[in-house]
């Protein structure tokens, strides 16, 4: 008797090496970072100025491969529901931070618009 349920574990990987370590950054200091999460698939770990948002953990390679495409694109993430046991929710802070070096850059041509 033989089963034919395939689990994502015996799927083969279209291109396993197109989502190993992989980092990069999106907009609004929103950062990606991959992750091994099984024989075959990648997690994807959400960061925003240093605090984690989320990982995103597909299910598929489907899955994967449409979470990438998102990511790729830049396209919006709030809202993703993290396939985890807290059921994390990405909410991604759209407001722009001014560090004291942009205010300082800012004030310095101000001063010498005014001159």
């Amino acid at each position: 008797m033989s089963e034919s349920t395939t689990s994502t574990s015996t799927l083969p990987p279209s291109k396993p090496h197109a989502f190993s370590d992989l980092s990069w950054e999106l907009s609004h200091g929103v950062r990606v970072r991959t992750h091994r999460y099984d024989d075959t698939l990648y997690a994807f770990e959400i960061t925003q100025h240093d605090k984690c948002l989320g990982t995103l953990i597909p299910n598929t390679i489907g899955d994967m491969e449409r979470i990438k495409y998102v990511l790729d694109n830049d396209l919006p993430l709030d809202g993703y529901e993290c396939n985890d046991e807290f059921k994390t929710i990405i909410k991604v802070d759209t407001k722009q931070r001014v560090t004291k070096k942009a205010q300082a850059s800012v004030r310095g041509k101000s001063n010498k618009d005014d001159q």
